[in-house]
């Protein structure tokens, strides 16, 4: 969760109040605790809500008998290949990443988290399978999830991408 201290906002002729700023422009989970003051009273309002990601390039493969595929482009023809293995109420989703050539990318380091179906954000425990692929073990639970990973590959910026998929009960 993070906290916004102070975003200005402007209040229009229809009784709504807008704002702008860089703050909301980190993903995640927002808590905002909205203060209304009057001329007498003051109400305080306590609101959630989590930003929207941009859109992926993402490439869905779906094959009988196997897991769903998602290749995600990342730029400079670098990808990332993910995919969930479930296996009873647990999963194991698998991370990798691939240089332009088709070679697997070597990672320095990694962090991924998953968006429960009820919102909340759930750190993964990374495992390193080879130099660009890893893996997490977690309860699925029926319901929407999406899996963000955070890289650094060596000697490069920075590399994340995310996919959603829905558990079935």
């Amino acid at each position: 969760h993070r906290d916004l201290h102070s975003f200005p906002t402007r209040r229009s002729s229809d009784l709504t109040w807008t704002g702008r700023g860089t703050n909301l422009s980190i993903d995640g989970q927002w808590d905002i605790d909205v203060v209304v003051q009057e001329a007498a009273t003051a109400i305080d309002v306590s609101l959630q809500f989590r930003t929207q990601l941009p859109p992926e390039d993402i490439t869905v493969s779906r094959q009988p008998g196997q897991p769903t595929l998602y290749t995600i482009q990342l730029g400079h023809g670098r990808t990332l290949q993910t995919y969930v293995q479930q296996i009873a109420s647990h999963g194991l989703v698998h991370f990798t990443f691939f240089q332009a050539s088709g070679k697997e990318e070597p990672i320095t380091s990694a962090s991924a988290t998953a968006v429960t179906p009820a919102g909340s954000d759930q750190p993964l425990k990374l495992s390193r399978l080879a130099s660009g692929h890893f893996l997490a073990k977690l309860n699925l639970t029926p319901g929407r999830w999406t899996f963000r990973i955070n890289a650094l590959p060596a000697g490069g910026q920075p590399l994340s991408g995310y996919f959603s998929q829905t558990i079935p009960p």
